[in-house]
């Protein structure tokens, strides 16, 4: 069974997720669920939920359609033109 520990630690890294959106504590989170969810004496559903939220963590790296799209022309927030010179 995972120590308190390392529920807190796993507990921790989906608030800064959250609080942040950071992708560092993101991936960190997404590891540690995957962790937890190896341990052999873990509840079926309690694995479930934990392969669950790291699926929805790793679909949240992944940049939205549109904002790549708006990337690729050019679009609002995009810097587009020639870079300054550095003379």
């Amino acid at each position: 069974m995972p120590s308190n520990n390392f529920w807190a630690g796993v507990v921790s890294q989906l608030l800064i997720h959250q609080e942040t959106g950071c992708p560092h504590s993101t991936r960190h989170a997404i590891r540690l669920l995957e962790q937890l969810s190896e341990f052999d004496d873990l509840d079926a559903d309690v694995r479930g939920l934990c392969e669950r939220a790291s699926r929805r963590l790793e679909n949240s790296l992944a940049p939205a359609p549109a904002a790549v799209n708006a990337a690729l022309r050019g679009g609002p927030g995009v810097a587009s033109g020639p870079l300054p010179s550095h003379s």
